[in-house]
């Protein structure tokens, strides 16, 4: 019974730290995420299935807040532990794969970045199919990593890719599709066309305006994002 309340417990811990991790409190996220890989890896062993899904969220707050290197460790430990259980034919290790690359490339690693992207792409391909949202993730990540290498052509492309298949998938209303339109504003205003980013822009916010007050934090992005483009 004990150890049943143990998992009950961090279960709840791993599901508050994807909670913080989500409202941008990121050192609540760390510290909640590492309570429930402790709990679990004393219950159930380091190898367990369990572990690699704490590890992955941990590397997620920690990536979201921008300590490369030690969401780079955790994503490789989650991927091992991946590979251990459903060798590479999984969402898990296409999914980790893309993060791992995505961490390595905004360290300045871009061969290395761009070798597992394209590792990743085929996996993910192999897995979900070419009109997935894990599809659509995968390329606005290389679009991030593009973009920081200062390839915003390329990046721009991998970007509208993603959110063509987005668009497919959700559908041009969803609120998911401003939050891309807002990302492509940024990457089209950052080589000039700010007419252009204005546009999308535009288009973003009359998406955020039909959800309200459902996506609250919508418009502010949209805000945030003219402010830069007119800055």
């Amino acid at each position: 019974m004990l150890s049943d309340r143990h998992h009950e417990i961090a279960y709840s811990l791993n599901v508050l730290g994807d909670v913080y991790t989500h409202q941008g409190r990121y050192v609540e996220a760390e510290a909640t995420h590492r309570q429930a890989l402790e709990l679990r890896r004393e219950l159930l062993g380091p190898n367990h299935l369990d572990a690699a899904y704490s590890l992955h969220n941990l590397a997620a707050a920690l990536r979201d807040s921008e300590r490369w290197a030690e969401a780079e460790a955790s994503y490789r430990e989650s991927l091992e532990l991946w590979r251990t259980h459903f060798g590479e034919t999984s969402q898990e290790y296409a999914n980790t794969l893309s993060q791992l690359a995505l961490v390595i490339g905004m360290q300045g690693r871009y061969a290395d970045a761009e070798a597992m992207h394209n590792d990743a792409y085929v996996h993910t391909l192999d897995v979900v199919g070419a009109d997935h949202p894990k599809m659509a993730g995968l390329l606005a990540r290389r679009s991030s990593v593009l973009a920081a290498e200062g390839r915003l052509s390329e990046a721009e492309t991998a970007l509208r890719d993603g959110l063509a298949i987005q668009r497919r998938v959700v559908g041009d209303a969803h609120p998911d599709v401003a939050n891309w339109l807002v990302e492509l504003a940024l990457l089209v205003e950052a080589q000039g066309r700010a007419d252009e980013a204005g546009m999308l822009l535009d288009e973003s916010d009359r998406l955020c305006e039909l959800h309200q007050p459902d996506a609250p934090e919508c418009r502010q992005r949209v805000r945030e994002a003219r402010a830069g483009v007119a800055g």
